[in-house]
């Protein structure tokens, strides 16, 4: 045999040798597949909106709001007064205990002008034992009445109000008396003038229990 296919003899057993080598090496560690489905999908970046915070949970149950709805005080305060005809009531009788006291002041200051004639005093004596008491009892009965008419929620503020007012008009009386007790004495001339000055503190006076009365029937 010659040098030269010795040679060839050789060569071909270091291919054979190489190819197994792959051979061996293609079973241990196979190459991996990648499909194109898969290759777009690893590919794909997650939005910063649905990737998780790192440490933080989720949960697909939305929360339900805790909070109550504001509550609105209702601005309307018609909602809160007593009906028309009942307010009407009571301010009739508010005005009728104002006019028996304005009829009994000015019967007083027609028997105190009148005192020093003939026949005066059993008058004055007898208007007089009751002004000087201020009269008071007509207007608490006045005023228990229309007081009886409302609620705690729905009487108007005039009521209390014409209670304090009607107590003035009563006290008038008392002045009007004392003061009355001067006419026809040593002092007549000023005692008349004060008598006048009474009177017309009196008519403000009542002017501002009628009033009064008047916001009763109006809701105030």
């Amino acid at each position: 045999m010659s040098k030269r296919r010795k040679g060839c003899i050789g060569c071909s057993g270091l291919l054979v040798a190489f190819g197994l080598l792959i051979i061996i090496i293609a079973i241990v560690d196979p190459p991996k597949k990648t499909t194109p489905a898969a290759a777009r999908v690893a590919s794909t970046p997650v939005p910063s909106s649905v990737a998780p915070t790192p440490g933080a949970t989720t949960s697909s149950t939305p929360k339900a709001s805790t909070s109550s709805p504001a509550f609105t005080m209702p601005t309307d305060p018609a909602g809160y007064l007593a009906p028309l005809a009942v307010r009407n009531k009571a301010a009739g009788i508010l005005h009728a205990d104002d006019a028996y006291y304005q009829n009994e002041y000015n019967q007083g200051v027609t028997v105190i002008l009148d005192r020093g004639s003939a026949g005066s005093y059993p008058a004055f004596s007898a208007w007089y034992q009751k002004a000087v008491t201020a009269d008071i009892k007509p207007g608490m009965t006045a005023f228990s009445q229309a007081n009886a008419l409302f609620n705690a929620g729905d009487e108007p503020p005039g009521v209390s109000n014409w209670q304090g007012d009607n107590g003035t008009v009563s006290s008038d009386l008392v002045s009007l008396a004392n003061d009355g007790l001067g006419v026809g004495g040593p002092d007549d001339s000023s005692a008349r003038q004060q008598v006048l000055a009474d009177e017309k503190q009196f008519q403000t006076d009542f002017a501002t229990a009628e009033q009064d009365a008047d916001d009763v029937a109006a809701g105030k």
